[in-house]
């Protein structure tokens, strides 16, 4: 389904009666795609129920079928977890990006990332769907995939994979997420954090704006897991100083009346 029609049949008390009965029942096999959709009617379902206020809406016995169900499911048609990436990565790019943090979602809650082998974690990882704060919210996983992830950080496959990982580390500095964040043993030995700040700075000459601002407060943080040496703090302050030189030096344009 589309993820539109999802958020519609949640708000469609019969249609939503009769899909439960009809998608929930034990004895009968879903797709991929159905399984899929399941979970997210379920998750879309657990944040109805969180702000309901009227009682007699209750979506507990729902919410309970579709758990039933999504279990039924992983452990008997895809009880090979690698066949879930496989799925995943064959839906149509449209698809595949709406529903990416519910898939993310799925293997986390069941706790299913450590049941990947290498090269499937390895291929979902450097895909552009893998959602870090959903990996490594699980130290199993950080632990098992060490090599994997430490190295997805110091060799970024592309610019965009640079910038998404700097975003991340960014936002795990500063505690921007709900749940902790687990890094590899080896990830500050190894200076993955100091690595990516200094790739990133080089990536995104000429200087813009949006990204170059970025690096404020970068060098007021203490914590031997984003371990920053004096040259990198030194270039960082050195950018921010050039961009806001060249910013004040920049023209002012007058226009005529």
């Amino acid at each position: 389904m589309e993820l539109s029609q999802i958020h519609s049949l949640i708000d469609d008390n019969n249609k939503l009666d009769s899909f439960i009965k009809n998608q929930c029942d034990l004895s009968i096999n879903v797709s991929f795609s159905e399984l899929l959709d399941l979970f997210i009617v379920k998750s879309l379902l657990e944040q109805k129920n969180y702000w309901n206020t009227d009682k007699s809406l209750s979506v507990d016995a729902y919410i309970s079928n579709l758990k039933k169900k999504i279990s039924k499911t992983l452990n008997t048609t895809f009880y090979l977890t690698n066949s879930l990436i496989t799925n995943f990565l064959q839906l149509n790019k449209d698809e595949a990006t709406k529903k990416t943090l519910y898939f993310n979602k799925l293997l986390t809650e069941n706790k299913l990332w450590t049941r990947l082998d290498n090269n499937e974690f390895q291929l979902f990882l450097n895909s552009e769907y893998a959602e870090l704060s959903c990996i490594l919210s699980d130290k199993k996983v950080a632990d098992k995939f060490e090599n994997i992830i430490v190295n997805f950080f110091i060799e970024p496959n592309d610019k965009l994979t640079l910038l998404s990982n700097f975003l991340f580390l960014r936002s795990a500095v500063f505690n921007d997420f709900d749940s902790l964040i687990y890094f590899p043993k080896t990830f500050e030995k190894k200076y993955c954090f100091q690595i990516t700040v200094n790739k990133f700075i080089d990536s995104i000459l000429p200087l813009k704006p949006d990204e170059t601002l970025l690096l404020a407060d970068l060098t007021l943080v203490n914590d031997k897991n984003f371990y920053l040496d004096e040259v990198t703090k030194t270039k960082i302050e050195y950018t921010l100083d050039k961009f806001v030189n060249s910013s004040q030096s920049a023209p002012i344009l007058v226009f005529g009346t």
